[in-house]
């Protein structure tokens, strides 16, 4: 068997599978279900890696999101992972993952905003644990708190968010909007690399994909999610109905409300169980 090495401090990696000769990679793929698949880059993705690997999103329970970062000017993607126990302390909740100070900080609001909102999802006697995946990468800035904020929900009321979606952008406890974050291009061709199939981003940051490679905005359906409808419950009632269609084509929502996000991640529970 080859020896392993570490790449990029990622983890061992066989060496066989850095360097694939011409007939294995002819091949067509077999691989059981579930299990990782190579992926290779692209000059706009990022160059071939080793330890350049896609999941199939599709299989996750209540409490798990996928959460887009940037690091070294390429985007990609962890999970953010939330589960329930019963509460020991006053507190007992806890949040890990190798993270900063304003994802801390994410949480508290997010968590905020649900007790206001959604009072109803709320377990006495229940305490969360919240942890991003990939703890060896520190993971900063104040990008993940609709993706932290739609997780929890998923948590509370045990319903799974819908297959291949993610979220970026800050939500604020005091007012119904969805804050700025950088890096969309980079998040957006990460999330793309990775076999997402639809992301919501920030409204105010639309100006950023007047620098997204051609090639890939051809390919991608942009939707703005305000032009759904004359009032927020016209909007949200309107966004499930185009949640819910069969996705041709890698699709970016425009987000205002961290609602809405959370219209998309549950589209078939949204307004029987979430947003009573």
């Amino acid at each position: 068997r080859p020896a392993r090495h570490t790449v990029e401090g990622r983890g061992a990696v066989d060496q066989h599978e850095a360097q694939v000769p011409p007939a294995v990679a002819e091949r067509p793929e077999v691989r059981r279900p579930g299990a990782p698949r190579h992926v290779q880059g692209d000059g706009h993705l990022g160059d071939p890696q080793p330890n350049l690997y896609t999941a199939d999103f599709g299989n996750f329970g209540p409490g798990v999101g996928v959460f887009l970062f940037v690091q070294n000017g390429l985007g990609d993607v962890v999970t953010v992972d939330v589960t329930l126990r019963k509460k020991r302390s006053q507190s007992d909740d806890d949040i890990t993952g190798n993270l900063g100070k304003d994802i801390h900080e994410s949480v508290k609001l997010a968590i905020g905003r649900i007790r206001e909102k959604f009072p109803h999802l709320f377990e006495a006697g229940s305490s969360y644990h919240l942890h991003v995946s990939d703890g060896g990468t520190p993971k900063r800035g104040p990008s993940a708190g609709v993706i932290i904020y739609t997780a929890l929900v998923s948590a509370f009321s045990k319903i799974p968010i819908k297959p291949g979606f993610a979220v970026t952008g800050e939500n604020m406890l005091l007012r119904d909007a969805v804050d700025p974050v950088g890096g969309i291009v980079q998040k957006l061709l990460g999330a793309e690399r990775r076999g997402l199939i639809e992301v919501a981003i920030p409204s105010v940051t639309a100006g950023q994909l007047g620098v997204m490679p051609k090639d890939h905005l051809e390919k991608m359906e942009i939707i703005r999610v305000g032009s759904l409808g004359d009032n927020p419950e016209a909007i949200l009632r309107k966004l499930v109905e185009v949640s819910r269609l069969p996705k041709r084509k890698f699709t970016v929502y425009l987000i205002d409300t961290p609602e809405q996000a959370l219209a998309i991640a549950f589209p078939e529970h949204f307004f029987s169980q979430i947003q009573k």
